[in-house]
């Protein structure tokens, strides 16, 4: 079994890093990167940009180094990056800048990247990925409808790319469903819409919590299969 080496990139938060790992204490790209390095993985989990964005391309560059510095010494190593929000766009800038040095990506996983950034330029997924997993909110949910998505891009049959619609929020696709989150209302209910930014979406908070869930019954598998989780 070759070793894993992997770099997760969380999404956007909280600049002040205590209320940011308790709202992202859950996500699926924390979580993913805890249970691989508790199986044996060599890598590390970093939180996501601040609100402006300016970190997602550095990040893509803290990701490559935490992939070479790793694979020091490894012998045939199998390269997983991972990356929620403007995080994806982290996880793919480090994959293209692994390309630059002639080093494949096995496995990209993605939680509805996006790149809402000038330091980054993550829509299509470089040729050195040899396959992507991405969890995306669907159009129905009304949820972040101006973020648009990054990563769903790749060349054929060079690349192996497999998505899948999750009916939540922008957060819930990412393990973060509002019901959750520290900031919600102490007098919502399960049955009431969400609502992001002061604009409605379609989805309930009970929904929230069912895509969440559902995203990461259709991810893990694939996870384990690959012998990441």
């Amino acid at each position: 079994m070759p070793t894993i080496i992997i770099a997760g990139v969380d999404g956007t938060g909280d600049a002040n890093d205590a209320t940011y790992r308790a709202d992202m204490a859950n996500s699926y790209v924390n979580v993913l990167v805890r249970r691989a390095l508790a199986r044996g993985a060599k890598g590390a989990y970093h939180r996501g940009p601040t609100l402006l964005g300016n970190e997602t391309g550095p990040l893509g560059a803290w990701a490559q180094n935490i992939i070479r510095n790793n694979s020091t010494g490894v012998s045939d190593p199998k390269i997983v990056l991972t990356g929620y929000s403007r995080g994806g766009a982290s996880a793919i800038t480090a994959a293209q800048l692994l390309g630059l040095r002639g080093i494949a990506v096995d496995v990209l996983v993605l939680f509805d990247a996006v790149d809402r950034s000038v330091t980054a330029m993550a829509d299509t997924i470089p040729p050195n990925v040899k396959k992507v997993f991405h969890a995306r909110r669907s159009s129905l949910s009304l949820s972040r409808p101006y973020f648009g998505n990054c990563g769903t891009y790749s060349i054929p049959f060079v690349t192996s790319y497999t998505e899948e619609f999750f009916f939540c929020t922008h957060g819930g696709v990412g393990g973060c469903p509002w019901w959750n989150s520290p900031t919600r209302p102490a007098t919502v209910r399960l049955s009431d819409l969400i609502s992001e930014d002061g604009l409605p979406t379609a989805v309930t908070y009970q929904q929230d919590l069912a895509g969440a869930a559902a995203a990461w019954t259709w991810m893990a598998p694939k996870l384990a299969l690959e012998g990441i989780i």
